[in-house]
């Protein structure tokens, strides 16, 4: 992704995308062209981040499929 799931802040601190870097990511590309487009690179990088937090968990979930309600690479 060309943009990046997140970006790190003034402190470093790593941070989801925000409708400010969407807006200068879309203004210098023209990669984005619908509005729906600019919302699910947010609504995506804070899921990214989202799970990354879950990872860095012990004792975390891992994602459960909605469809099967199994855990995400068993059978």
């Amino acid at each position: 992704m060309e943009a990046g799931p997140t970006y790190l802040d003034a402190m470093g601190s790593e941070r989801a995308l925000d409708w400010l870097q969407v807006h200068a990511y879309q203004s210098s590309s023209q990669a984005i062209c619908e509005p729906w487009e600019a919302r699910a690179l947010v609504n995506l990088s804070r899921a990214y981040l989202e799970g990354k937090a879950i990872g860095t968990n012990p004792l975390g979930l891992e994602p459960l499929t909605e469809h099967e309600g199994k855990s995400v690479g068993h059978s």
